[in-house]
């Protein structure tokens, strides 16, 4: 299906292991952690501790619309 992303919420149970950055990837049928550090992400995100406890997080709606 095709969708457009606006915005993500992310819940983190783990505290002090809870994920710092997150990085998203558009379009990209299969792709591996060895690809990362060669394709630049579409958008990365520090993220808080409020949005790590399920606060919704903007996405640039822009770079999250189906081609």
């Amino acid at each position: 299906q095709k969708v457009k992303i606006q915005s993500i919420v992310i819940k983190s149970t783990g505290g002090d292991q809870a994920p710092k950055t997150v990085k998203f990837y558009v379009n990209r049928s299969s792709m591996g952690f060895s690809d990362v550090g060669s394709v630049p992400p579409a958008q990365e995100l520090e993220l808080s501790a409020a949005q790590l406890e399920g606060e919704p997080i903007q996405l640039k709606f822009v770079k999250f619309q189906v081609r």
